[in-house]
């Protein structure tokens, strides 16, 4: 494997640990840093025609959210496929399952990086609920 590619999979494995840590905190910061300017994404439900649009600090508050409302969540990484078209893109696809207590929820991720003044940021993301 290239060592693009080897980089940037530690960096997404630092990222899902900070993601972890943000759901069961709230603590955002970290997420926050790995966040590229203008970057949104869009959230959708299987019975709705349109997914709905998120920024930033929609984003962040969902996160601490999450963790006010679900004590105890915890945040997976199923079937993660990562795909980089050049040395300083990665296209990231996986399941995540929320669990939290007897329950489980689960969405389909994909998420678009990018190299900005040499660090990796998440620029965009689509995520579908199941």
């Amino acid at each position: 494997m290239s060592t693009a590619f080897e980089e940037f999979r530690a960096v997404h494995d630092r990222y899902l640990s900070i993601m972890e840590h943000a759901y069961q905190t709230g603590e955002t910061d970290a997420v926050a840093s790995l966040l590229g300017p203008g970057y949104h994404g869009y959230y959708g439900m299987p019975d709705q025609d349109r997914a709905e649009y998120f920024d930033a600090a929609e984003a962040l508050a969902g996160i601490r959210q999450t963790a006010a409302h679900m004590p105890g969540v915890r945040a997976g990484c199923v079937g993660r496929l990562i795909r980089m078209p050049s040395a300083t893109s990665a296209v990231v696809f996986y399941e995540k399952p929320m669990e939290f207590g007897e329950r489980t929820v689960s969405a389909f991720v994909l998420e678009v990086w990018r190299q900005v003044d040499g660090r990796w940021v998440l620029v965009r993301e689509t995520v579908e609920h199941l």
